[in-house]
Order: structure tokens, then C-alpha cells, then sequence
């Protein structure tokens, strides 16, 4: 099953899992990255920083149709539907709604 994820720095990636979980945690590379890099320009020592950011299991309803994604955790309604439809084709639909 393909599990799209909605916000932070995987945003738009897709995960394929058979029993996908409640709560993923991913490392957010991209943001990592930009704190590196300003640490190294402004003469701070790296440290060991992770960037961790959590995402929870989700069921979106569009036109009918139900599919799961990966959703950042803290995301608005607003963010959630504004990525939403980006996102949309990547997951698998688990679900109609024929009512």
C-alpha cells in the first residue's frame, strides 16, 4: 500500500508499507541541512542535532473516495488541505463512500 506524506521535509514522498503504523517519526535531511550550513558560516559548533519530526496516520475524504496519508504533526486544516491535493495521487484508495 502506498502511504503519501503531507508536510515538513517529506512532504510529497511516498512510503510503501503492508500494515502502515499510527505515528512515523522521519528526519527532516532538508532542514538539517540549512542549520548545518548556517552553524558552519557563522563560526558555531555543529553539535549532534536531530531533526526529527512526527507524522500520524490519516484518512482523507475526496469526492467519495478515502485514502490514508502520513500527516505532520501540528499541520492547520488550511496547510493540510493545501498539500492535500498534491499528494492526492500518491497514496492507494482504501475506500468509497457510495452513499
Amino acid at each position: 500500500m502506498r502511504v503519501a506524506f503531507i508536510g515538513g521535509g517529506t512532504s510529497g514522498d511516498v512510503e510503501q508499507s503492508k500494515e502502515p503504523m499510527w505515528q512515523v517519526e522521519r528526519e527532516n535531511t532538508r532542514k538539517m541541512q540549512v542549520l548545518m550550513e548556517y552553524r558552519l558560516s557563522h563560526g558555531i559548533p555543529l553539535g549532534n542535532y536531530d531533526v526529527i519530526e512526527t507524522y500520524n496516520l490519516m484518512v482523507m475524504k475526496i469526492n467519495k473516495e478515502f485514502k490514508i496519508f502520513y500527516v505532520l504533526e501540528g499541520m492547520s486544516k488550511d496547510d493540510i488541505l493545501e498539500h492535500l491535493y498534491s499528494c492526492w495521487d500518491k497514496s492507494d484508495t482504501i475506500g468509497y463512500d457510495f452513499d
